[in-house]
């Protein structure tokens, strides 16, 4: 298939499921309601050192995957919905204690909820993950650092923030779309070569 998508059902070392990497990446949900507390608390210095912490583990197991040979199919799975969930959770944990307008929450979790549904689409039809663009993971860490700056009431510097996200997250996110089209065009292609095929074996079985 195409350059950025990996096949789910090939290559023994792609199906493991649990590696120091994505037992990093697990480790996110962990800490999650950690960070929820303290923001619902009221005890933001806390919350935001949690998020670094958090933070810190996104970068690294992708490192340690990438450098010790620990990439696994089950792992480019995990890490995107575990980010998305964890961005999605403390962003409504904001929004409960009013520390961020809702309509920055909207815009982040329709994007989040796009490429997620997207994504799932994909990988029921073809059976693959695309891996996260360049400017995808741009979006993130800006998107990482807009939540960091609303948790200690920082709001100008979040909506500056927010600002330099958003061309890159549209950028992203049409490079995203580009994908999914060229997929599903190639799915159809894949059903009319597999039609064409079967009528074919019809008109040629003996009477």
């Amino acid at each position: 298939m195409t350059t950025g998508a990996t096949d789910l059902q090939t290559g023994r070392r792609g199906n493991r499921i649990w590696t120091a990497a994505n037992a990093l990446t697990a480790s996110r949900i962990l800490l999650l309601p950690f960070i929820i507390a303290s923001i619902i608390t009221q005890h933001r210095i806390t919350a935001l050192v949690i998020m670094l912490i958090s933070l810190g583990t996104d970068i690294f197991d992708g490192y340690i995957a990438r450098h010790f040979n620990q990439e696994t199919e089950f792992g480019k799975i995990l890490d995107p919905v575990v980010d998305k969930t964890c961005l999605a959770a403390i962003l409504i944990a904001l929004l409960a204690v009013h520390a961020i307008p809702l309509w920055v929450v909207l815009i982040i979790i329709a994007r989040d909820l796009f490429i997620l549904g997207g994504s799932f689409v994909i990988w029921r039809q073809r059976k693959f993950v695309f891996k996260a663009n360049n400017l995808g993971r741009v979006a993130g860490l800006l998107f990482g650092a807009l939540v960091c700056a609303f948790t200690i009431n920082w709001t100008i510097v979040g909506i500056v923030i927010l600002a330099a996200a958003v061309p890159v997250m549209m950028i992203a996110f049409l490079i995203y779309l580009q994908r999914y089209i060229s997929a599903a065009r190639d799915d159809s292609k894949d059903k009319d070569v597999e039609g064409k095929r079967g009528e074919k074996d019809i008109n040629e079985k003996p009477v």
